[in-house]
């Protein structure tokens, strides 16, 4: 019985091992077949690792910001996992910013308002739509400056990552982008 793309990267994501800065695939195309994984789900895998891999690469070389990378391998206690949906609130309701940003593909989201004084950083809860290994793009952009971060996530799995920001009680835009082509959600919070 072959497996649903879901699926398929659920149980390959098992076989995903962190090897200095890069992911690499500990499963056989016969071991794959033998576990209900199709060959065309086996060679997007294979793609989706090797995008994801280039990203990190791309953001070593571009950016000494922060990058955290998943070790699927490693403790579940390491994985923060939230499973609330926060919604839009206005700085009215909350005295807080925050809110949700939803990608239905690789392109870029965007929110933002104006962030109440004493803003320091910005979490992002972001989580994919299919991809076994989604790379995450996140920025934060206060008074012209711009602050990059992500990093990678698991199938199924919240990532939680902070980036910085440069000035409070001002404008400030945020956005998102997974590297998953089915696209993701990320919930975002000022502190």
């Amino acid at each position: 019985m072959t497996l649903n793309s879901t699926n398929a990267s659920l149980i390959a994501v098992k076989y995903l091992v962190l090897n200095d800065n890069q992911y690499e695939l500990h499963l056989s195309k016969t071991e794959a077949i033998n576990l209900g994984i199709s060959l065309e789900d086996y060679d997007r895998i294979l793609d989706e690792i090797a995008f994801t891999n280039e990203k990190i690469e791309e953001h070593l070389a571009d950016t000494e910001e922060t990058l955290v990378l998943i070790d699927p391998q490693a403790d579940e206690e390491n994985i923060e996992v939230e499973e609330d949906v926060t919604r839009l609130k206005t700085r009215s309701e909350s005295g807080e910013l925050r809110g949700t940003i939803t990608t239905s593909g690789q392109e870029i989201g965007y929110g933002g308002g104006f962030a109440p004084l004493g803003t320091k950083e910005v979490t992002f809860n972001c989580i994919s739509f299919g991809a076994i290994l989604p790379f995450y793009n996140l920025t934060t952009k206060a008074q012209g400056e711009v602050r990059t971060g992500g990093g990678t996530g698991l199938i199924g799995k919240n990532s939680v990552f902070t980036v910085m920001t440069v000035a409070s009680n001002t404008s400030l835009t945020v956005s998102f982008q997974t590297s998953d082509s089915n696209g993701g959600k990320c919930v975002w919070n000022c502190h």
